[in-house]
């Protein structure tokens, strides 16, 4: 069977954007026809916890509830995002669902759903963590914006400079790198890889091995 190729990140996908409060967030449970969907074909958690945010993003803009179709066309665009291939094909024989419908639902999420949202979503799930976890009182709304602005310019940055280096990698990772290296630049103390691992789920080697390969290319 063919495998679809993931359409790849392009800089003018992540326009900057300095409102953290209006973008969608990764959710705490994963939706439950999502998780009968990925253990079906044995996608990663990452995966279903950013189509279940598309579903609940859905459903906040428009009122209604996720039809079958939509919550399948989900999963397909939630893999593309993370590198994951798998054919649409391979998702209609999950569920009896034609072709069309399941095209007029990728449509429907796309035109609800900005590639630019997926980024921000994991913005907002690292720095909302990393900020809490440094105990910065009354400022912590401050720190907070600052710092999400800059690490969204620093992955854009990374992004353009970076392209070969970074294709295919773990989107969480990469905003992990981006928030460490705007940290340093912001001058905010206590910020570790450690920490960012413990932020963002990802294992420290993970967030090592990617700033290594971004900063001096290998």
């Amino acid at each position: 069977m063919m495998m679809e190729t993931p359409r790849q990140v392009e800089p003018e996908d992540l326009e900057l954007s300095g409102d953290f409060e209006n973008h969608w967030r990764l959710p705490q449970r994963v939706h439950p026809s999502v998780r009968r969907i990925a253990e079906s074909l044995g996608i990663p958690r990452d995966v279903e916890l950013t189509a279940s945010g598309l579903l609940m993003h859905y459903r906040s803009l428009t009122g209604r509830r996720a039809s079958t179709s939509l919550i399948l066309a989900s999963v397909i665009l939630a893999s593309r995002f993370h590198g994951v291939p798998i054919t649409i094909r391979s998702v209609e024989e999950l569920d009896a669902v034609s072709s069309k419908a399941l095209m007029r639902a990728l449509w429907e999420l796309r035109r609800v759903s900005r590639r630019e949202d997926l980024w921000d979503s994991y913005l907002n799930y690292v720095i909302g963590n990393l900020t809490r976890s440094l105990n910065l009182g009354r400022n912590q709304h401050i720190v907070r914006d600052r710092l999400w602005l800059r690490a969204k310019r620093e992955l854009v940055r990374i992004i353009r400079e970076r392209r070969e280096e970074v294709l295919g990698k773990n989107p969480l990772g990469l905003v992990a790198v981006a928030t460490y290296l705007a940290a340093k630049r912001c001058g905010l103390r206590g910020v570790s890889l450690d920490l960012l691992s413990r932020c963002s789920g990802l294992h420290r080697n993970t967030i090592y091995r990617l700033h290594r390969r971004i900063q001096h290319g290998r």
